[in-house]
């Protein structure tokens, strides 16, 4: 995996067979430059001074440049290091039914990383755009690389568990809700699935819930959780459900 940030030119990440990260000058001065940078397994950085400031990291180059005065932005390459990352994928289907390539990094602190615009790139293919957030990031950085279209995600109401009947002045309603995972790639992956079920704020609602086979529950958010790994070609049906009691006369928007 590469990611290229902006903030100063550009930067790498390539991972799993080897990882290298790049930060590049945008406007720097007699070497040769680039117009279009990109990820390159043979690259020796110039000499730089990288200095690290209270609340900033600055990196000084030995070496001159000359730019084309042509209105053109020009990179040069200044830096380079090896990070472990490793692959998994990501899925929130009530959101959106695709499923997200993440890598995970860490030990990223010590590389001076500048939160930006960054170009990703997956086994030399550019992938598209994002932001770098460094601001809540933890041990483990987190990246996404996009959507994989090989995973499909199907999100459905499942109308035999779907029922509500009268409880005294009470009204009960019972949800059921089924998502479909396919591993269409020819590699096995690991999937990590989050859902939801409504929260109660009122005391006079209640919301339980009913199943939610080998999920993780967390019940201050409502959040279940899935952690898969399906083969190549595998399909695995998560279903869960949940009821929710509130007085009759209450209007509410399931």
């Amino acid at each position: 995996m590469v990611f290229q940030n902006k903030n100063y030119g550009g930067a790498y990440i390539k991972s799993n067979r080897s990882t290298q990260y790049n930060i590049q000058a945008d406007e720097v001065e007699d070497a040769t430059l680039s117009e279009a940078p990109s990820p390159s397994a043979n690259f020796t950085p110039p000499p730089v001074n990288i200095t690290q400031h209270q609340t900033a990291v600055s990196f000084d180059l030995k070496t001159k440049y000359t730019i084309e005065s042509n209105n053109k932005h020009y990179g040069v390459t200044v830096s380079n290091y090896e990070l472990p990352a490793s692959y998994t994928y990501y899925a929130a289907p009530k959101l959106r039914k695709k499923a997200f390539l993440l890598a995970k990094t860490s030990g990223w602190q010590q590389y001076n990383l500048i939160p930006g615009k960054t170009n990703f790139f997956f086994e030399n293919t550019f992938v598209g755009s994002s932001i770098l957030n460094l601001s809540g990031a933890q041990d483990t950085l987190d990246i996404s690389l996009g959507i994989d279209d090989n995973i499909i995600i199907e999100r459905k109401r499942v109308k035999d568990f779907c029922k509500a009947y009268a409880i005294g002045s009470d009204k009960k309603e019972e949800i059921g809700i089924e998502i479909t995972v396919t591993n269409n790639k020819n590699t096995s992956v690991e999937l990590l699935v989050e859902d939801q079920i409504p929260v109660s704020g009122n005391n006079k609602i209640s919301v339980d819930l009913l199943n939610a086979k080998k999920a993780d529950h967390d019940l201050n958010s409502g959040k279940l959780t899935w952690k898969l790994k399906l083969k190549p070609g595998e399909s695995k049906k998560l279903r869960f459900g949940y009821s929710i009691k509130y007085p009759k006369g209450m209007q509410i928007n399931l």
